[in-house]
């Protein structure tokens, strides 16, 4: 009876803890110009936390409405939880990083920002890898697991 118990137990475990196994897939491309590189972990099909990199070399003369631009992003983008925005010019390359804990924003957030789009007019509940790799893959990236 007790090797029942044990056995039963331990399948309850592993049932409850089955797809917690945490993913990280990473999706790069350059796209007009722009590197980009895109870090998503994942538990399941449930993206957790994505991280966007954009790497672009701008020409000086735009640099002054580019930093107008991004600072003002930066700002509604900072006021969001679960969602920074960081960015940073070496000589004239312009880095974007964008990241976003989806555990701890609010999607229509998001969606009010233009980093999401709604389903048949509603906000998603959640993130999918699946979707959002083959969204990528659409865009010209190459995805790995690492």
């Amino acid at each position: 009876m007790k090797k029942i118990i044990v056995v039963l137990l331990l399948a309850l475990v592993l049932v409850a803890c089955g797809g917690t196994k945490t993913t990280t897939t990473v999706c790069s491309t350059t796209y007009e110009g722009i590197n980009v590189e895109n870090t998503l972990v994942s538990i399941g099909d449930k993206v957790q936390t994505i991280k966007y990199v954009n790497t672009m070399t701008i020409d000086e003369t735009l640099f002054p409405y580019i930093q107008s631009a991004v600072e003002e992003y930066e700002e509604s983008a900072n006021g969001v939880e679960g969602l920074t925005y960081e960015w940073s010019m070496n000589g004239n390359e312009l880095t974007e990083i964008t990241t976003i804990d989806y555990n701890k924003v609010n999607l229509s957030d998001l969606v009010d920002l233009d980093l999401l789009e709604e389903v048949d007019g509603k906000v998603p509940t959640f993130i999918s890898l699946e979707a959002s790799i083959e969204n990528m893959k659409e865009l010209g990236c190459t995805c790995t697991e690492k």
